[in-house]
């Protein structure tokens, strides 16, 4: 399945226009199918998550910028997101689905 999900990306990539959604259809698939063989076939992915950085929330007209990333350093602090900075973006991984997915 981890060779299908790198060739399927590669195939995206190659394309020259790729952009960070555009690998999300094979990311889901491959999460949906550990997470099969892991036991735990009820886990939905949400292909677009929306919400998980600062740009979306407003995009969407939820949150001007500064209050989004404080509404999103506030679940930080309870333990639902972990934040990572990488380059410019501040990134957030949902902590309770990644232990699930790996617990």
């Amino acid at each position: 399945m981890l060779k299908n999900y790198l060739k399927e990306i590669h195939g995206v990539e190659r394309q020259g226009d790729a952009r960070e959604e555009s690998v999300y259809p094979a990311l889901k698939q491959l999460i949906e199918y550990f997470a099969k063989d892991l036991g735990k076939a009820h886990i939905h992915v949400t292909q677009n998550p929306r919400g998980t950085e600062t740009h979306f929330l407003e995009e969407a007209g939820s949150a001007e910028r500064k209050t989004a990333a404080e509404y999103l350093r506030a679940l930080e602090k309870i333990d639902l997101l972990k934040g990572h900075k990488i380059g410019k973006e501040n990134f957030f991984l949902n902590v309770p689905l990644y232990a699930l997915l790996t617990g």
